[in-house]
């Protein structure tokens, strides 16, 4: 059900990029779903486009050294 749900966001997105807040959206779910490189890139994009977007310049930077970080190992069973 989340691919679903991320995919309908992400082709709104794609067809309303003048609308940034789903755009945010997406970005932290990606950012929240472990998909760091994906939400940086897509933050920075947000960011880039206004200087005044401080929360996505705040979330680039975390996405960005979430990315950076080695995975941690898997948990034990």
């Amino acid at each position: 059900a989340l691919t679903l749900q991320t995919e309908r966001l992400a082709r709104f997105v794609a067809e309303n990029p003048e609308n940034r807040e789903p755009e945010l959206v997406l970005a932290y779910l990606y950012y929240s779903i472990g998909e760091a490189d994906r939400a940086a890139s897509m933050f920075s994009s947000l960011a880039d486009r206004d200087a005044d977007d401080t929360l996505a310049a705040q979330l680039r930077d975390a996405a960005v050294r979430n990315a950076r970080s080695p995975s941690p190992p898997p948990a034990a069973p």
